[in-house]
């Protein structure tokens, strides 16, 4: 069942980021690193304009140390950043309850999210109990339980899907008459030809059956 709570903060380095080179994170990754639940790795993707890329490296190995990270550019605009630090509370409570997060209550949401707040898909309601208790510290306000049912498939693009599009469209090659080909976008995305092709097939025939189930409900409401 998924539930979906409101709580949580976006972490301090991510918000610099943001706020001093506009720069986007999204993360790919996030395990413990052993048994007892004691360190967590992390694999995210930032995105940040070639200029700053830069000083955005540096500012990440700062924030997060260099016997704790690695930082790789696959991209001019994009680094593969890979951290190991002590698990948070709710990370170790969500492991715990055998959840799986929907979105993280530590990131922002994308542009194309429809989420809110936290979201996990647990085996059965009592399982919620574990992070509910994590959450809810001295002096804070109690979380706010948004959603408790059966899972419900959004149709939403991946955090993939979602930059190969934004790229797509930067690049213009969805413009008439098209600016750029297959290679620029697959550079741009750091990936193969044929690998940019099915992510972007994969988007588009998603963004193809949102827009038809739309229309069928317009369509049922005149």
């Amino acid at each position: 069942m998924e539930i979906r709570f409101k709580g949580g903060s976006v972490a301090r380095w991510i918000e610099e980021l943001q706020a001093r080179w506009n720069a986007s994170v999204r993360l790919h990754v996030c395990r413990p690193l052993d048994s007892e639940h004691a360190r967590i790795l992390r694999l995210f993707e930032v995105d940040s304009p070639p200029a700053h890329m830069g000083e955005v490296w540096e500012y990440l190995l700062e924030q997060v140390g260099p016997e704790n990270a690695a930082v790789t550019r696959i991209a001019p605009n994009r680094l593969m950043v890979w951290t190991s630090a002590p698990i948070p509370r709710l990370c170790s409570a969500v492991f715990e309850a055998g959840a799986v997060c929907t979105s993280c209550p530590y990131l922002p949401q994308g542009p194309h999210s429809d989420a809110e707040g936290w979201g996990l898909l647990v085996p059965d309601a009592a399982n919620a109990q574990i992070p509910l208790d994590a959450m809810t510290r001295p002096g804070r306000p109690p979380p706010t339980v948004l959603r408790i049912g059966r899972y419900q498939s959004t149709g939403a693009l991946t955090p993939r899907q979602e930059r190969a599009i934004d790229e797509a469209l930067r690049l213009g090659y969805f413009a008439h008459p098209r600016r750029a080909g297959l290679a620029e976008v697959a550079e741009a995305l750091g990936v193969s030809r044929s690998t940019a092709m099915e992510i972007l097939r994969r988007a588009v025939f998603k963004l193809a059956q949102q827009r038809k189930s739309a229309t069928v409900a317009t369509t049922g409401l005149t």
